[in-house]
């Protein structure tokens, strides 16, 4: 599929129908919008092999609001896009706070599940623990799913760089949403996020 990239951060649309510095790691997790996407307990964090997985899927549409003035064809909902980071070694203590703040800010649950990409010549097992640190305050809120393509790097001995601008299109393919988001571990929010920062108000 195609896809486009808007400054720092990625807007994407995925294959199937085609389509962060405020927060730090001391902040909790607001409970406001659908309470059932909030866990409060333990989160479990499952090692597959080249995959870990936590939390629960939150399923959100955003709807267009009333009163707004478009076109008969638009479409009243849609699904809210996922969201994807690529990542390595050096990366992870940028990535807790990036994904702290859309535990904190993303309360309205503007944005759907998460898809971390571990782009590294160094097996993700390495780092596991350092990893399941990082997501497990956004799992509570979420489903995060994190994949090791470092096995595919070595093999087609790919720089990091270039790996993760191909790895940002070729995730498609894993994405159900219409549209995901892509962003760098930099890109930590510092503010409420709202549907409007990504999309108009007849869902565009």
């Amino acid at each position: 599929g195609e896809g486009a990239f808007v400054g720092m951060v990625g807007f994407v649309m995925s294959t199937p129908t085609m389509f962060l510095l405020g927060a730090l790691c001391m902040f909790g997790i607001a409970a406001a919008g659908p309470e059932h996407c909030y866990h409060r307990g333990h989160v479990e964090i499952k090692h597959e092999a080249h995959s870990m997985k936590a939390g629960e899927t939150c399923n959100r549409t955003l709807e267009i609001e009333p009163g707004s003035n478009c076109l008969q064809c638009t479409r009243a909902k849609i699904q809210a896009p996922y969201v994807v980071i690529p990542f390595f070694e050096r990366d992870l203590c940028k990535l807790i706070y990036t994904l702290n703040s859309i535990a904190k800010f993303d309360r309205h649950h503007n944005f759907g599940n998460l898809i971390l990409m571990w782009v590294s010549h160094h097996h993700m097992s390495d780092y596991a623990g350092r990893i399941a640190h990082a997501i497990h305050k956004v799992a509570r809120t979420r489903h995060v799913t994190v994949e090791d393509y470092s096995q595919r790097l070595n093999s087609e001995q790919l720089s990091g760089w270039k790996a993760q601008e191909a790895m940002k299109l070729k995730i498609a393919k894993l994405i159900p949403t219409e549209f995901y988001i892509v962003l760098d571990t930099k890109n930590t929010f510092g503010r409420l996020i709202t549907k409007k920062m990504f999309f108009t108000e007849c869902n565009q």
